[in-house]
């Protein structure tokens, strides 16, 4: 029989994953709406991989005692993959017509920020400090989306080919897991569905 605390740790770790999923099941439902041939060919294999991660991360977090560990992995293999694969789609076949998904980032920002400062700083300090709180740092003072798009609206505005470099460092809670670095190429070519329809 598992604790109280224990168990509010992993439904804590399952909510945290959940909110770090939804922009890109959003974004996904989002361009699948403009883009049919995207839902019929991609949403369902990404939107069922992702679901697949976050059911494996949720049973592994219920079994596993290095659960911080478990979590730390599993969202730096989300992190990348969405990172990789959004940004190169988005930097592909959209154009500035398009950007109207960025204020859901920016909502999104604003309820990360609540959840992890209001409510668990407020009912469970503890659990805040020691497992939250890296990954707050994580998410907005080491942030691994802004680049992205910020290297799409540069080379939008130039028409031009800008490669970005990105280092991803991940943060963990736990001193005998190796930090890993993620460094990521991306080959940005914007403007191709404006030339396509012209």
């Amino acid at each position: 029989m598992f604790s109280f605390s224990y168990l509010s740790t992993c439904i804590l770790y399952f909510l945290n994953l959940f909110i770090s999923l939804f922009p890109s099941i959003y974004l996904s439902i989002y361009l699948s709406i403009y883009l049919f041939w995207y839902l019929v060919l991609f949403f369902p294999i990404y939107l069922s991989i992702y679901l697949s991660i976050l059911v494996l991360s949720t049973f592994l977090s219920y079994l596993s005692i290095y659960l911080s560990s478990v979590h730390s992995y599993l969202f730096a293999l989300i992190s990348v993959f969405n990172h990789i694969y959004l940004s190169i789609y988005l930097s592909i076949y959209l154009g500035t017509s398009h950007f109207s998904f960025l204020p859901i980032y920016l909502s999104y920002i604003y309820i990360y920020i609540y959840i992890y400062i209001v409510i668990f700083h407020s009912f469970f300090p503890s659990i805040f400090l020691t497992s939250f709180l890296p990954s707050f740092i994580h998410a907005f003072f080491l942030p691994h989306f802004l680049p992205s798009y910020l290297s799409i609206y540069l080379s939008i505005k130039h028409k031009a080919t800008i490669v970005a470099v990105h280092v991803r460092i991940e943060l963990t809670t736990v001193p005998t897991v190796s930090v890993p670095i993620f460094v990521h190429c991306h080959l940005l070519r914007t403007g191709r569905l404006i030339g396509m329809a012209q």
